[in-house]
């Protein structure tokens, strides 16, 4: 018996074993509580974890009964299926770092005693066989166009005997169905047969096979079909037999041919002529046939299905479960339904299948959907792949396994539940700007499939779930697959199970040890059974015509295959595999047989020296070229895109896939390697031939990525008209992309970063690399942006930015371009999800004109912003709270979280602004926030509690509740080491004991009711500093709960206080208008700084060279430098007063919230090249707001009227302000409308004193005016811009004529006078004497109308030849707020514009901003 302790923090990886020397009151003396801190177990056996030091990998967990050497390797032998036991063992000392060798017990012993890892190490020396020498590097193949590899329709596989035949049949084909494309090979095959029909069979969709007896004979044609079939092409067969064969005893001797294409419908053209009557009718059914496989009916699915699919997007396993079907044999496997029968009755919730690699866990999972007990139900499988990204993401698993598991239960009440989520989740994502839940798995697990099968009526069948493969997850994610499966697999109904398999590496076995599996390990009877029958199976298929004369050797390959596969079934399937595809006679395969050593790498290595015996180099490297681009991708494809992706030969690429695949996995024409064993064998020298060793080739595959994206990416990849939206549906469904082109568009920067990791590339690869990403960067990355949108993938931008960028030069126009594009996915997200359009409207009208972006890509756009473009890129904007952002906090993993009015916190991803996670629990606004080592956030609310909650998972661990007495709302919250500290409006700071939650009590501040808040607290390891209403600045000593120092200097409350990383240097805010800076120990006031209004808000730079304040007057953020105690910078972006602030760990970025309800990010290196601050510009007061607009395109002029009685003209060619024409300040002049006259040259406007006025805004001189005795409910202007008339609701229009002459010399009292006018007079001939000519015009009133009406006053409009302006044909707004492009019956979204005042005017439009009252004009452009 060996025991084993666990020390806190109680994670089961913490475990040791317990020596016999150890001394227990070393163990004991740490322990605070006996009941939950310290953990014995024991086991009969020892716990050892051995690696072999590989990047990326765990250690792996074995079980040895006893301290022996040579048990040990024999176990490490069928983990990591070594050979031989020609490797040695060492770890390394804790104390020394030095390598100790492991090659006795007691040094075995230590070692497991030290929790050490145990590294094996391979002898090298490997001696090569049978190859010729030469250079071994990999060798660029020629280079290829990167376009998308054109496909043909048909392949003609035929036998040269009947080639006139086949012919005439492919002549009527080409005349029945013109558009068809066909490779037929019309030069009779030699040499080699892959190199000959190079592009044929794997870029055709289907595949002819016109069977004859040559046909049957020929090697060259079973290998077509066998080829044909490996890549899971349709094939099609056709009979040209003579009159009179025996086609039924063709099919006991030929077999292989007629299996494959059984159950398909031939159509038999037996030599008749090509005019009868029967060729005709075969002909008839061939086309039918080739119709029903090149256009299938689609499958038309519910639409409640269909939405759902869309939004979970699961893995489609069906390729995998028919790959599975063909491996299996039938009777094998038996044993795992008498261990799932002894499970069904257990309280244990999982079963974990472990075992080596190769022994066959994956078949053994699919095993269940064939033999499963009537007791069981399979709800959902999931086959997890190391070599494919979508099925070792723990994010698709529970995605899938959602999808299946609604596919598989028939409860209402469960669909209903999932069918909710969605729509939530919708809402959640499409309106709320937050992350969907499926982005978090263990919250999608708990909320969506916990929840709903606890509505699901209690079961008589178990219901199965199953995860296969458990260690080929994601390395660095699938800690949340295994925290699902150990803390929330006991909430799922009893009736529910969960089946994994997988290695034991460290971090599975140790987390599902804590679970208690049910264990289920292959024995090695069981497992040599079962590969009995499966050798038999195959090797009696294989040489059924050879029965019964060969029945002797038959059986003693039998018995030699047995002997050398020793249990494990890779062995076994790689060898049978590659005895069927070379087609020899039992008398040879016995030979073959005999050569192979045991182990799979004995089978790996004489496989490849067999192949390659005689080859020339130039094989050699066409092999390594093959393997390097089959390795290196980041998820297996079909040969045509591995050709193009690895730049290869097609002919190559055919003649390597086709003569090695016995090792190679080809489902659904996707290829891969048999067993990650393969790879691991051919990239390891010490186990491989040097020849045969394969590199990693991830600059060329970086490079060519590029180069086929460069090539096939342009504008509306989706075929989408100006007008139409993009279907996600139809991007699922009918792929945008061919398979090389989406490759390329997923994995570019994944190469890129893993060749710039590669220590042995060189300067000049740095440079190949470093221009074909500036190649394109400048010529498509819009093109890529909406590409990444049809795929449903705008989260990609920010993993390929950070993955891409450390390695660019500073400044660099990639560099440039690449952050350009994180800020679009950023600024803009909610546009560019509406439709991958936006990519060329609104994504790329928005952006800053000085950016390189813009510069580059502008012409694209259909419009530009002419008023209101930004020049360069402003803080990042987070939009979803719909409170006051209180509180924000930058965690340590540089996440931002912010605290609301709306009484929630959210998590926002930094990089993208979306919300990934929101706490909700809170009943009223929450002030304030603090980050708590080990993972934990503490959050302070006005609804009287202190909540800590796990920020992995979102759940509440603790609520802390001082009393349900008045004034205990919780003002702010710090942590002090491992202590929360709250303090709230009664004045009472509390301390909290998280484990009773009960709090002690720190009184010092008044107790005066008005003067008692505690508003603001800080907290260093051992202090806290609170601020309170009273203005006084406390330190306390958290040990004594002592005051230790006051500080008091404040006239007015203290709205914040921060200590700095220095520990001495204090900082508070006040509403008296300063911010003061004190020493701790000093108790000095070092700096005081004065604002123009209450500081709200304040943070202090890690480096304590910074503040920065928030003031209640202005909606910008001030820096201050805490030095020398002068302003620096001012950061504009929020439209109301900043509430709260924080610096990042580096000091580089500031995260601000506001009463505008927005959490912004400001990159403080950009904010620095900023002007200092004058003191003018700190007392500036913002501008008023607009109240009306009025654009004219014939004059490229919008004019806006302010609450101030301003009047300013813009010029929509410069953007400059080109006069202002002002009226006395007053409530009275508020301009209330305006209007431009047609031909540009008058403006009248109406203000709040029913006073309509007259300008010429080029002299800047007010011509007329004149008042109603009520408000002016329109004013409007003649055609000839002449004639200016008004409406009030004194129900009179009144009318100004107005003529242009030469200026009087002494025209300066010629005012009108409006009561003089009011009987229709005719105003009296101005005289003019020639002296009196100027050479200056100005508009002089000649006559002035008063009309009344009833009613409407339109129609006295239309006698005065008065129009209101027309707008614009082809621009317009829509309810949503979207600037509209008319495109005849159709409007095309161009811009999202927020708007509160507008107008528009031919190819031009203007408004206002509803958060910045900033003045926006957009005009149409052509892009001819």
């Amino acid at each position: 018996m060996r025991i084993y302790y666990t020390m806190p923090p109680s994670q089961v990886s913490n475990r040791k074993l317990l020596s016999p020397r150890a001394v227990l009151s070393n163990i004991l003396k740490r322990v605070k509580n006996p009941e939950t801190d310290l953990v014995f177990d024991f086991h009969s056996f020892a716990i050892v974890s051995v690696t072999n030091e590989q990047a990326n990998t765990m250690p792996t967990v074995l079980e040895i009964s006893e301290f022996d050497i040579d048990a040990l390797k024999t176990e490490i032998m069928k983990q990591f299926q070594l050979p031989n036991q020609g490797f040695t063992l060492h770890y390394i000392d804790s104390k020394t770092q030095r390598k100790v060798a492991v090659d006795k017990s007691e040094v075995l012993e230590r070692a497991i005693l030290s929790s050490s890892v145990l590294v094996y190490e391979l002898a090298t020396g490997f001696t090569p066989l049978s190859v010729s020498s030469g250079a071994i590097s990999l060798q660029d193949s020629f280079q290829q166009d990167a376009k998308s590899r054109q496909q043909y329709d048909i392949f003609i596989s035929y036998n040269w005997g009947t080639k006139s035949e086949v012919t005439a049949l492919v002549e009527q084909l080409k005349l029945s169905m013109p558009s068809l494309k066909i490779w037929m090979d019309h030069k009779q095959m030699q040499g080699n047969i892959y190199s000959a029909m190079s592009g044929g069979i794997s870029s055709s969709k289907l595949v002819l096979a016109c069977l004859s007896k040559g046909y049957l004979e020929s090697v060259n044609c079973n290998m077509e079909i066998n080829f044909s079939a490996d890549l899971k092409k349709p094939i099609i067969p056709a009979y040209f037999f003579d009159e009179g064969e025996d086609v039924t005893g063709y099919k006991q001797s030929y077999g292989v041919p007629f299996m494959i294409t059984a159950g398909s419908l031939y159509s038999d053209f037996k030599r008749y002529d090509i005019n009868s009557p029967k060729w005709q009718s075969a002909f008839s059914v061939l086309c039918n046939e080739i119709r029903h496989v090149l256009h299938p009916e689609p499958i038309v699915e519910e639409v409640t299905s269909d939405s759902l699919k869309l939004w979970l997007n699961p893995v489609d396993f069906v390729d995998d479960i028919h790959a599975y079907a063909s491996e299996y044999v039938k009777g094998t496997r038996m044993w795992v339904v008498d261990a799932l029968n002894d499970w069904v009755d257990t309280d244990e919730r999982a079963m974990w299948m472990n075992g080596g690699a190769g022994t066959g866990k994956s078949l053994i999972a699919y095993s269940l959907l064939v033999n499963l007990p009537d007791t069981y139900k399979v709800g959902s499988i999931f086959f997890c792949r190391h070599n494919d990204e979508r099925k070792r993401d723990p994010i698709v698993l529970v995605a899938t396994m959602i999808w299946n598991l609604y596919s598989s239960v028939e409860s209402k009440e469960f669909r209903d539940h999932i069918e909710t989520e969605m729509k939530a989740d919708n809402v959640r994502v499409k309106q709320e700007n937050k992350q969907s839940i499926l982005r978090d798995p263990v919250s999608a697990f708990e909320r969506i499939i916990v929840e709903g099968l606890k509505k699901v009526s209690p079961q008589e069948r178990k219901l199965l779930i199953v995860v296969d493969a458990l260690d080929e997850l994601d390395i660095l994610t699938r800690k949340s697959v295994l925290t699902i499966l150990t803390s929330k697999t006991s909430e799922l109904p009893s009736f529910v199970k969960l089946l994994t398999t997988g290695r034991p590496e460290s971090d599975i076995y140790h987390s599902l040890q804590s679970l208690s599996p049910f264990i289920l390990s292959p024995s090695a009877e069981n497992n040599k059974a079962d590969l009995d029958i499966y050798i038999r199976s195959k090797v009696e298929a294989m040489w059924t015509r050879f029965r019964p004369e060969s029945d002797v050797l038959i059986e003693k390959c039998f018995t030699l295959l047995s002997e050398k596969a020793d249990g494990l079934f890779i062995y076994a399937r790689t060898l049978c595999e590659y005895l069927r595809q070379q087609f020899l006679s039992p008398f040879d395969a016995l030979e073959v047989i005999s050569t192979f050593t045991i182990g799979p790498d004995g089978v790996y290595t004489a496989i490849l020296d067999r192949a390659f015996q005689d080859a020339s180099e130039g094989k050699l490297n066409m092999f390594r070229r093959v393997f390097s681009v089959i390795f290196g991708v980041q998820k297996p494809l079909g040969l045509l895109s591995l050709v193009n992706v690895g730049n290869l030969a097609e002919g190559e690429a055919e003649t390597i896939v086709a003569e090695l695949r016995s090792v190679l996995k080809i489902e659904n024409g996707v290829i891969s390697v048999i067993h990650k064993s393969f790879k691991d064998y051919l990239t390891d020298t010490t186990r491989c031939n040097p020849l045969h060793h394969i590199k990693s080739i991830d600059f060329s595959l970086s490079n060519r990525c590029l180069e086929i994206l460069c090539s096939n990416l342009h504008q509306d990849m989706g075929q989408a008209n100006n007008v139409q939206e993009y279907s996600k549906a139809k991007g699922r469904e009918s792929p945008y992309f061919a398979e090389d082109v989406q490759y390329a568009l997923e994995y570019w920067s994944t190469h890129f970063a893993l060749a710039f990791q590669d220590s042995t590339m060189s300067q000049a690869q740095i440079d190949v690399a470093l221009n074909s990403l500036h190649k394109f960067c400048t010529s498509s990355l819009p093109y890529y942006l909406e590409s990444l949108l049809l795929l449903n993938s705008l989260n990609s931008v920010f993993r390929v930015v950070k993955t891409v960028t450390p390695f660019l030069p500073s400044s660099s126009t990639s560099l440039n371009l690449l952050t350009d594009l994180q800020f679009i996915a950023t600024n803009f997200r909610s546009q560019l999800l509406s439709s991958p359009h936006q990519v060329y409207r609104h994504a790329l009208i928005a952006v800053p004109t000085e950016t390189e972006y813009y510069k580059l890509y502008s012409h694209l756009a259909p419009a530009r912003l002419i008023l209101g473009a930004e020049a360069n890129w402003g803080p990042k904007t987070f939009m979803g709270h719909t409170g006051t952002v209180l509180a924000v906090l930058i965690g340590p993993h540089g996440d931002v979280f912010s605290g609301s009015q709306d009484g929630t916190v959210r998590l926002w991803d930094f990089e993208s602004g979306e919300c990934y996670r929101t706490f909700m629990g809170h009943s009223k606004g929450v002030t304030s926030i603090a980050y708590m080592p080990d993972g934990f956030l503490v959050t302070g609310s006005l609804d009287g509690s202190v909540k800590v909650w796990n920020i992995e998972t979102g759940v509440c661990e603790h609520s802390l509740v001082a009393s349900l007495e008045e004034d205990v709302e919780v003002m702010s919250v710090c942590v002090s080491g491992d202590r929360v500290v709250s303090g709230h409006k009664d004045g009472h700071i509390r301390v909290w004991d998280l484990e009773t939650r009960v709090a002690r009590t720190l009184e010092g501040h008044s107790q005066i009711k008005i003067w008692r808040t505690v508003r603001t607290l800080a907290a260093s390891k051992s202090l806290v500093v609170s601020g309170g209403h009273d203005s006084l600045v406390k330190v306390w000593d958290l040990e004594s709960g002592s005051c230790i120092r006051t500080f008091d200097g404040h006239s007015q409350l203290i709205r914040c206080v921060v200590i700095g990383d220095d520990g001495d240097t204090i900082i508070s805010s006040s509403d008296d208008k300063t911010i003061k800076m004190w020493s701790l120990q000093s108790g000095l006031c070092l700096k005081t700084l004065e604002a123009d209004s209450e500081v709200y808000s304040v943070a202090l730079s890690h480096d304590g060279s910074r503040i920065a304040a928030g003031c209640a007057s202005q909606n910008k953020i001030f820096i201050w430098s805490a030095v020398i105690g002068e302003k620096l910078t001012i950061l504009e972006g929020h439209s109301l007063e900043v509430r709260a602030l924080a610096f990042s760990s580096n000091d580089k970025i500031l995260v601000s919230g506001s009463r505008d309800d927005s959490v912004r990010v400001w990159n403080l290196d950009a904010a620095e090249s900023c002007q200092p601050v004058t003191p003018n510009e700190w007392k500036n007061i913002d501008q008023a707001a607009i109240t009306c607009l009025a654009a004219s395109s014939k004059a490229k002029i919008v004019v806006s009227g302010s609450y101030d009685g301003q009047i300013d003209i813009w010029s929509t060619e410069t953007g400059k302000l080109l006069k202002t024409l002002k009226q006395n300040w007053g409530f009275k002049n508020v301009i209330r409308a305006l209007v431009i006259s047609p031909d540009a040259k008058l403006i009248a406007t109406v203000n709040y004193e029913c006073e309509v006025c007259v300008w010429d805004w080029e002299n800047g001189k007010k011509v007329s005016s004149w008042r109603h005795k009520g408000y002016v409910q329109s004013v409007g202007v003649s055609a000839d811009g002449l004639t200016i008339a008004s409406a009030g609701i004194d129900k009179v229009v009144k009318a100004r004529v107005l003529t242009k002459q030469p200026k009087s010399a002494d025209d300066e009292s010629s005012s009108e006078d409006e009561t003089a006018s009011e009987n229709n007079q005719l105003m009296k001939d101005i005289a003019l004497s020639a002296k009196e000519f100027i050479e200056q015009e100005e508009y002089v009133a000649v006559d002035f109308k008063t009309i009344p009406f009833e009613g409407e006053y339109n129609p006295v409009f239309s006698k005065l030849g008065i129009v209101i302006p027309p707008g614009s044909e082809r621009l317009m707004f829509d309810p949503e707020e979207w600037i509209l492009l008319k495109d005849g019956n159709h409007h095309d979204r161009l811009f999202d514009s927020r708007m509160e005042r507008t107008d528009a005017s031919g190819d031009l439009i203007c408004w206002t901003h509803l958060d910045d009252y900033k003045i926006y004009a957009l005009e149409l452009v052509s892009n001819e």
